[in-house]
């Protein structure tokens, strides 16, 4: 004869008591995959998994047994991304330096900043060129800058007839467009950059030259001057007329 095993009755509040322990028993190490897969199937009715492309990103939507949905929005890994890419920032970087900077230069710039590959190792000019070549990112041209007009902050601080650290400050105010990609790197900027009216105001504040003789800084000049000394290289000095 067959004993009958008595149910036992289960309160509201021991039901409820079990959110509390899922998480233990899911993080315990005793606990092994085929459990964790009876306490999905106990709990989840069905995920459903969309994509979106424009946003690049999957969706997935839990169904819970007790009609409770909870919504999960992921990035989606695009083809060939990994890990182990280089990030957007080192790029971006180096696509700025090539306009002043060679492969070699470049390897010492982002060396002296800390910066690693995607894989953890140290950069090396073949791994400049590594970087550069899927990107699209051209190498550096002599040629290529002068046409373009691509300047250090040395060299435009020379065509202006300033200091750099009077051009620095200008930068920092935002009247002229540089790009400083890393904190430890050259500055860029463009030779048409500077032939606008706040390069003119930056010589202006400066002394400059008539015949050899120093003019105090708001002496009584030709207010077009600044400019035109801006765009012939900051060398030009005042005649009888400008002033």
């Amino acid at each position: 004869m067959f004993s009958q095993s008595k149910t036992t009755e289960r309160t509201e509040e021991e039901f409820a008591s079990l959110a509390g322990d899922l998480e233990a028993v899911w993080n315990n190490p005793a606990s092994d995959a085929r459990l964790k897969k009876q306490i999905v199937g106990a709990l989840i009715e069905e995920v459903v998994v969309d994509t979106d492309a424009a946003r690049g990103e999957i969706t997935a939507v839990a169904h819970w047994k007790g009609g409770v949905h909870t919504e999960l929005s992921m990035a989606r890994k695009r083809r060939g991304h990994s890990r182990a890419h280089t990030s957007k920032e080192i790029v971006e970087a180096v696509s700025f330096l090539t306009r002043i900077c060679s492969d070699d230069m470049i390897t010492g710039t982002l060396t002296r900043n800390g910066l690693l590959t995607g894989m953890g190792n140290r950069w090396t000019r073949e791994r400049v060129v590594s970087l550069r070549s899927p990107h699209g990112i051209s190498c550096y041209s002599e040629d290529r800058r002068h046409t373009e007009g691509w300047l250090t902050l040395t060299e435009a601080a020379a065509q202006l007839g300033v200091s750099g650290i009077t051009l620095r400050l200008a930068i920092e105010r935002g009247e002229i467009d540089a790009e400083h990609p890393l904190r430890d790197a050259p500055w860029v900027l463009n030779r048409r950059g500077l032939e606008i009216v706040a390069a003119a105001q930056i010589i202006v504040s400066t002394p400059v030259l008539c015949h050899d003789r120093a003019l105090p800084p708001g002496a009584n000049v030709d207010p077009q001057w600044p400019l035109k000394r801006a765009r012939h290289g900051g060398n030009q000095t005042l005649s009888a007329q400008a002033y």
